[in-house]
């Protein structure tokens, strides 16, 4: 006949494998390829070798002056805003695959 253990010892057996497997947890994490910090990019990449490099492995990376030639970073001063919206209110959502643009009329979003 099997032996059918006592519910406490079953849940003391089953948190048990849980603590084992939350110790576990940070060493197979580490072996997954989860970098200590996160590199600087300093020279802009083409498109392709972006996305083989670090989208498609899912690498995090920080690109340092990747912006720096773009007009808005000096064009887009609050004033400059402020005349071109007017009394609009954005409501902007970027994710992977989708950008959501919501524009409302009534309120300010620059004060």
């Amino acid at each position: 006949p099997a032996q059918t253990k006592d519910p406490s010892r079953k849940m003391a057996d089953v948190l048990a494998a849980v603590r084992k497997c939350l110790t576990a947890f940070p060493t197979e994490a580490r072996e997954l390829h989860v970098p200590e910090y996160v590199p600087y990019l300093d020279v802009p990449l083409s498109a392709l070798q972006f996305f083989r490099d670090w989208i498609c492995p899912n690498r995090p990376c920080i690109i340092r002056n990747a912006l720096n030639h773009w007009p808005a970073l000096h064009k887009w001063t609050f004033t400059y805003l402020r005349e071109k919206t007017g009394c609009c209110e954005f409501l902007v959502r970027g994710g992977h695959c989708s950008d959501i643009l919501y524009v409302r009329s009534s309120t300010t979003l620059i004060a």
